[in-house]
């Protein structure tokens, strides 16, 4: 055995292992690809599959469960808000039921989009989607743990609003020149259940549960600035897969999400 050979036959002993980083890697720094926490619904393909149970809320690439409402195992995530996007999610109406086109940024160009229109022969539905960059508040502190990615449509539309205030109130401190960022607060991201006449579904709860640590909002910092600088690609398996939306029609998010007319500039593709 040469001086080089570092584990022993005899008793197995194992290499001594550095204290530095090591290892390396060709990938561009944006094809770091986020996950997406996920609700699931009686009717996603991962219940059906009998893999997930309605009600869990799980990491949409590893469909790791994190969190849910269902009846003893209730589990709260707490979660550190980062970024804010907002959009809207196109589908295809289709008799079979809505089928994913396309998803595009929310602009005062197409603010005024209806939430159902035909263009072209096509029916389409439009949902505006409150979009936001969070990190999970019990994973902060692991150097391996990165940020997900929630999305609030339809009926979680106003859970998501609440975070949009909570984000402009910071906003406006900033303004006034005591700036807050939206990470120096946690919430808790709940499950519960909401009904009409036809359906019971899931939904999100959000409260205001603590302050974040110095430490914490350092991270955060260095997680803002890297999706900022377009570091990140976000998971976008949900799109392929069918039934994680609650199904309520005509309850399209926000008081009103549609807009009152035709887009501004007349009809334009999705």
């Amino acid at each position: 055995m040469t001086q080089k050979e570092v584990v022993t036959k005899g008793n197995g002993t194992l290499p001594t292992v550095h204290k530095e980083a090591w290892g390396s890697t060709t990938a561009d720094k944006s094809d770091l690809l986020l996950s997406k926490l996920l609700l699931m619904q009686g009717t996603s393909d991962l219940v059906n599959d009998q893999t997930r149970e309605p009600g869990q809320v799980i990491d949409s690439v590893t469909h790791e469960v994190l969190g849910s409402g269902r009846k003893g195992e209730e589990k709260g995530i707490n979660i550190i808000p980062l970024s804010q996007t907002k959009t809207w999610v196109v589908y295809e109406d289709l008799d079979g039921g809505p089928e994913w086109k396309a998803e595009v940024p929310f602009t005062p160009e197409n603010a005024g989009w209806e939430w159902k229109e035909v263009i072209d022969g096509v029916p389409l539905r439009r949902d505006q989607s409150l979009n936001y960059y969070v990190m999970l508040a019990d994973q902060v502190n692991d150097p391996t743990a990165i940020p997900f990615m929630i999305s609030f449509r339809r009926t979680m539309y106003r859970v998501g609003r609440a975070l949009d205030t909570h984000f402009k109130k910071c906003a406006m401190a900033a303004a006034m020149g005591h700036p807050v960022p939206p990470a120096a607060t946690i919430f808790e991201l709940g499950v519960g259940q909401q009904s009409n006449d036809n359906n019971t579904w899931w939904i999100y709860t959000l409260k205001n549960v603590g302050k974040t640590t110095a430490d914490d909002l350092s991270i955060c910092k260095h997680w803002y600035d890297t999706i900022n600088a377009g570091g990140t690609k976000v998971d976008e398996s949900e799109n392929r897969q069918t039934g994680n939306e609650e199904s309520v029609e005509g309850v399209v998010g926000g008081d009103a999400q549609a807009g009152s007319g035709a887009a501004k500039g007349g009809p334009q593709k999705f």
